[in-house]
């Protein structure tokens, strides 16, 4: 095997610091892209700000998984996609709550967990994709404090 080409974990062996650093490339990616494409919201914009909440939530109790000394909540895991659950997840994991997330995290959660970024489907007025940017960047940076990377 050449020095170039690394092995990658097995399914099950991706740490927090991998859900984390997979949250910033799909925010980054997000930022490069306009809000609006041909008169309609730039739907893969709004896939990738929800996947890059979705992954940074996630890194939060798996950071806590990888404990010696970890205690699974006694309350059921949140389904994928529903950021909202994952967030109430994250908190009884120790993040702490937020208001501006508390307020607008609903909005990108129905989103994001019914697929409407991903499939066309009947909608009403949707924020532009650039109106989460506050929302995303606050969760990263949340996240960020718990696995003591800020």
């Amino acid at each position: 095997m050449s020095a170039s080409k690394k092995p990658t974990p097995a399914p099950g062996q991706f740490s927090a610091l991998d859900y984390i650093a997979r949250a910033r490339q799909f925010r980054r990616g997000a930022l490069k892209l306009e809000d609006i494409e041909g008169g309609e919201p730039n739907w893969p914009k709004y896939a990738l700000l929800g996947h890059a909440v979705e992954l940074a939530l996630k890194a939060v109790p798996k950071y806590f998984e990888q404990s010696r000394a970890y205690q699974k909540p006694k309350t059921v895991k949140p389904a994928n996609h529903d950021l909202v659950g994952q967030y109430r997840w994250a908190k009884l994991h120790g993040l702490a709550s937020n208001e501006l997330v508390e307020a607008d995290l609903p909005i990108l959660s129905e989103l994001h967990k019914d697929h409407y970024a991903r499939y066309p489907q009947p909608r009403g007025q949707v924020w532009l994709p650039s109106g989460f940017d506050d929302l995303v960047d606050q969760i990263i940076a949340d996240v960020e404090k718990i696995l003591r990377l800020r």
